[in-house]
């Protein structure tokens, strides 16, 4: 049956149409040079390759194939995936790459057995140690953040391990820096966020990577600016964007860390002059002027990025004989668009740790499902929650494709520390007002964990100043899915008690005690529960000045041993113990005293405390409220070693720290303050300005009126540091009390 002649020209004009359109686009690039852009490393001032990527866009010149070094890497590497220059400068808009290099994980989901260092007075860092004595550390960050940031940028499609850079929409190559040859390294395919973040590794900063048993830092250190790598990629003509500073004699050198840095430099330099002799005449070279920018100069991108477009149109005249037509680069343009890969279809997330047990250990903690449901999102959340621990040197996840490569199954891998690893925590807690000496504790904490194979812990914490503390606590989980444990402590202690009648101090009370205790207990990221037995001796003796001479009575040495089983439950999902902005704390304390057990005397103390704040920006408001009670068959001596107390910063402000002293006691308390400013990441979460409205009442028997309520007001200024919360109040209270004060940690 033959074909009705009608078809048959329909079909020879639409072949006709075809192969015509498919031989004008390989004609267009068969008839042009092949542009390599080459972008060589400079921290911060690599941003400046973003305004480099613009006016090529607007001068409709491409790029066939990117080549780069550390910041180079990172921008070439984004924009090799299909990104063009606006969706790079949205990201620095809406994120700063600096905390992604800030590893600390939200405080809400860490578990609460570490969450609780953040009540007491220590640091918000830790040293490393190795069977108690500090270690070193590669780097300040390991890195794992800014790569999780990165797949989620670029999507699972882009995280597979065996991709093949020459089918990126637009050819790549990253340089790093082989650590053990010193040999420059160029990577070609693999894991392409990994592959980024090797090239940025640098030294004594981020800690190197490990790939296939190698360990790659910074590829600024041997090769700042790969001509040579995008010469024999695709460049018949090069666009080398190169940010060498070139005159540097009028620079002021403050610190170390500008020392080691231009001394960084210094080597780079060497390096960039030397792969600058190989650009030919036919080849452009971009020069932005950087001399007023820093490499951590990160906040001033939107600078950094138009001394990239300034420097660029310079070669004008010289990109302009390489543009395209708007027809011929809209065709181009979407051919790139074509080779985008699409995100990768999870079906499970699995684990490829380096030892047995820590599959276990890993996947409590994977709360993301493979299949319809999975979120890229809540899997980094959960791979941070992991590095929080502090385990592990490094955590990553890589893609394993089957079935065409449209599915794959999510690998987590986890390099973990090595054997007798440890962590030691120093603090300092600093409390007085006008009318007292200063109550000043230095502190020191060490954690021992995987001391057996269910991860067995030691803590160890000593205080010493004005207050005396030593502890140490050995804590066996019971399962390591559930969060199941069993505790044992020991502890020695010494501390004041001050003595107040009225406004006027009168002495004190010097306690020394020793306990020992034993829990069954339930903890997770949200709280911690415990329920345990516990004997305590109590050994008091007062000190009343001048008035020891003359009263006869009640001032007399005493020793109380107690003995009874407690209960303690803690919700906390605060964002910050210091000043929150969001969350919840509840906790609930209970312990009853037996008389069958030995115990001197028979009675029940309970309390409850709960904060919330609510905040609308930078203003933040926070409602705190706190009640205790006694039951039972109290005694004179009970007073004076465990009553509640009130007094100090948003405690009725305006009376003296812990002035007064009860077996009963309520206390509500709103604070409103103010984020006058923010702090790097590393350092701290800002510093407020705030006011305070308390009210309270204690059943103090040497208060000039028993049991009443007190009103107060505070105005307060202070920083939320990784150094501790530090705060200057001036407070006033009811009882014709004022006071300022000046703190430093928390009192819990």
């Amino acid at each position: 049956m033959s074909m009705p002649t009608q078809v048959k020209t329909w079909l020879i004009a639409i072949l006709t149409l075809v192969i015509t359109t498919t031989t004008q686009a390989e004609t267009v690039n068969s008839q042009r040079p092949s542009i390599a852009l080459v972008l060589a490393g400079g921290g911060a001032r690599g941003l400046s390759h973003i305004g480099v990527l613009r006016t090529l866009e607007e001068l409709r010149v491409p790029v066939d194939c990117v080549v780069g070094t550390s910041m180079g890497a990172l921008v070439g590497g984004l924009y090799s995936v299909g990104m063009n220059s606006a969706e790079i400068s949205a990201i620095l808009d809406e994120h700063s790459l600096v905390e992604f290099f800030n590893e600390r994980p939200p405080r809400q989901s860490i578990q609460q057995s570490l969450r609780a260092y953040s009540y007491r007075s220590l640091f918000g860092f830790s040293l490393d140690t190795q069977y108690g004595i500090p270690a070193p550390s590669t780097g300040i960050a390991s890195g794992y953040r800014f790569e999780l940031f990165m797949k989620e940028l670029i999507g699972t499609g882009y995280a597979v391990v065996d991709l093949d850079f020459d089918t990126l929409p637009t050819p790549f190559r990253a340089v790093a820096t082989d650590l053990e040859t010193g040999e420059e390294r160029v990577f070609s395919e693999g894991n392409l966020p990994q592959a980024m973040r090797a090239s940025m590794s640098l030294p004594a900063l981020i800690a190197p990577l490990t790939i296939e048993g190698r360990h790659y830092v910074d590829g600024g250190l041997v090769q700042n600016f790969p001509v040579a790598a995008g010469r024999d990629l695709c460049g018949d003509v090069v666009i080398g964007v190169s940010l060498r500073i070139k005159d540097k004699w009028d620079t002021q050198y403050d610190s170390s860390f500008d020392v080691a840095n231009r001394s960084v430099e210094i080597l780079m330099d060497q390096n960039v002059m030397q792969s600058q002799q190989l650009l030919s005449d036919q080849d452009i070279l971009v020069e932005p002027d950087m001399q007023k920018f820093t490499s951590a100069d990160f906040d001033r991108y939107i600078d950094i990025i138009n001394q990239g477009e300034i420097a660029t149109r310079l070669h004008h005249s010289d990109l302009v004989n390489l543009a395209l037509s708007p027809e011929e680069y809209q065709q181009w343009q979407q051919q790139r668009q074509s080779r985008r890969r699409d995100n990768i279809h999870i079906t499970r997330i699995t684990t490829a740790a380096d030892l047995a047990f820590n599959d276990q250990v890993i996947m409590r903690d994977i709360t993301a499902n493979g299949g319809e449901n999975f979120d890229i999102v809540q899997l980094h959340d959960n791979i941070s929650n992991i590095y929080g621990r502090g385990d592990y040197t490094y955590v990553g996840y890589q893609v394993r494709t089957y079935d065409s490569d449209d599915y794959g199954t999510v690998e987590i891998y986890a390099d973990s520390k090595p054997e007798g690893h440890g962590y030691l925590r120093f603090g300092l807690d600093v409390a007085t007002d006008d009318s007292r000496q200063a109550e000043i504790n230095a502190s020191a904490s060490y954690r021992q964990p995987w001391l057996n194979d269910h991860n067995g812990e030691l803590r160890l914490d000593v205080r010493l100043g004005t207050d005396f503390l030593l502890r140490g606590e050995f804590i066996q989980p019971l399962s390591l899915t559930d969060g199941s444990f069993i505790a044992t402590h020991l502890s020695s202690s010494r501390y004041f008690n001050e003595i107040y009648v009225g406004n006027t101090r009168a002495g004190n009370t010097r306690l020394t005690t020793s306990e020992v205790g034993f829990d069954l207990g339930v903890s997770g990221a949200r709280g911690e529960i415990r329920l345990g037995t516990f004997a305590t001796d109590v050994a008091g003796k007062h000190d009343l000045g001048l008035l020891n001479e003359v009263v006869e009575s009640g001032i007399e040495p005493f020793e109380r041993f107690q003995a009874g089983y407690r209960f303690n439950a803690i919700y906390d999902q605060l964002d910050s113990f210091g000043y929150p902005t969001q969350g919840l704390l509840f906790r609930l304390d209970a312990f009853e005293t037996i008389k069958d057990w030995g115990s001197d005397d028979d009675y029940t103390k309970i309390s409850a405390k709960m904060i919330k704040p609510f905040s609308l920006g930078s203003h933040h408001l926070k409602f705190q409220f706190e009640a205790g009670n006694t039951f039972g068959d109290n005694t004179e001596d009970l007073y004076f070693y465990d009553g509640f107390k009130l007094g100090g910063p948003g405690r009725l402000s305006g009376l003296s720290l812990n002035q007064l002293t009860g077996l009963e006691y309520q206390l509500a308390t709103a604070e409103y303050y103010y984020r006058l400013s923010d702090m790097p990441d590393f350092f701290g979460r800002g510093l407020f300005l705030g006011t305070s409205v308390e009210t309270g009442r204690i059943e103090d028997e040497l208060m000039i009126e028993p049991g009443e309520w007190v009103t107060s007001g505070s105005l307060f200024a202070g920083m939320d540091t990784v150094l501790g919360k530090m705060q200057l109040t001036l407070g006033h209270a009811s009882l014709d009390r004022t006071a300022f004060y000046f703190t430093i940690g928390h009192r819990f």
